[in-house]
């Protein structure tokens, strides 16, 4: 794919930046262009199996050797939550971050802290979801082709150019199953993704058509998404 935009990063910090947070950079500046809202103002949810395997990955292997020396970058990199770290430092903002991870579950997950935080708070959250393939040997267990993003802004009230009013409610299942589910017109090379079980809510907003979804969530549960055009 293109490469991602990180502009909002001064260069020094782009040098540094992983794939995984220039995805991050990107998606989230265009949702909240898009939307109209401060950068510097809005809270934000990130979502992640692991953006940092690649840069963990590393480490283990330089820990691995006799001189067992580890780049600062690299170290500070490696840390969960170091793309919403970035995103701070690009836009100033101080206001809160909550990063999470909930294995093929993360997206919905990641929706729903953001839901939830709207509704209690009555306050704008940016959602953000992204992952990026892992390294060996952690992706011949768990392969993911492709890199994913998204984001989504989310807001207690309507507004201008809003796409979609959305309820979020929790299914059980009738037995247990694998995280993973159909995922209709997800393209192949993102079907392995877990940020690409949100491409049909994507979809969805874009239908302008009232839409049910159910997301992978936990072994038990799947979240239910009922979309209903603004």
């Amino acid at each position: 794919m293109a490469k991602p935009n990180a502009d909002l990063l001064a260069p020094t910090e782009r040098r540094r930046a992983t794939e995984a947070t220039r995805c991050v950079l990107h998606v989230g500046e265009q949702a909240l262009t898009a939307a109209q809202l401060d950068h510097a103002s809005v809270k934000t949810v990130f979502a992640t199996v692991s953006a940092a395997s690649e840069i963990s990955h590393q480490i283990c292997e330089a820990l691995a050797r006799s001189e067992r020396d580890v780049s600062p970058t690299k170290f500070h990199n490696s840390v969960h939550n170091a793309p919403i770290g970035y995103w701070a430092i690009a836009t100033q903002c101080r206001m809160a971050s909550t990063a999470l991870a909930c294995f093929e579950g993360s997206f919905a997950a990641g929706l729903l802290e953001a839901a939830a935080q709207v509704a209690a708070e009555s306050t704008p959250v940016l959602f953000i979801s992204c992952d990026p393939p892992h390294c060996a040997p952690i992706q011949h267990e768990h392969p993911i082709t492709a890199t994913c993003a998204i984001a989504l802004v989310l807001t207690p009230e309507a507004g201008d150019g809003d796409l979609a009013r959305i309820e979020l409610s929790l299914e059980p299942l009738v037995r247990r199953s694998t995280m993973r589910v159909e995922t209709p017109g997800v393209p192949d090379f993102l079907a392995d993704n877990p940020t690409g079980a949100g491409l049909p809510l994507l979809q969805a907003l874009a239908s302008d058509a009232p839409i049910t979804l159910t997301l992978p969530y936990l072994e038990t549960l799947r979240l239910r998404v009922d979309s209903f055009p603004c």
